[in-house]
């Protein structure tokens, strides 16, 4: 799988949430990774909501052709996001 970002948007992130694109790409390698349709109108977009090796994170992002993800804004998730992901764990 390859991972895509915008270097402006990125760093924006960083400086707003404290989250990394490198730390944000992590929750593809949770085993519980959730994917949910993000509410957006225009572009299709997801959001996964996966364990990196700290915290918790929401990752909002598109897929592409050839297994391309494109990171758009990744944050700690929210409490509903966490009961959610907990409820879907091991299934």
């Amino acid at each position: 799988m390859r991972f895509e970002r915008d270097s402006a948007k990125s760093e924006g992130n960083m400086r707003k949430r404290k989250v990394s694109f490198e730390e944000s790409i992590e929750i593809w390698d949770d085993p519980d990774l959730m994917v949910v349709h993000a509410k957006r109108k225009g572009e299709k977009r997801l959001m996964a909501i996966g364990r990196t090796y700290t915290m918790l994170l929401s990752v909002v992002h598109t897929e592409g052709g050839e297994e391309t993800i494109r990171v758009i804004s990744a944050r700690r998730a929210t409490e509903r996001e966490r009961k959610s992901h907990k409820r879907n764990a091991h299934r």
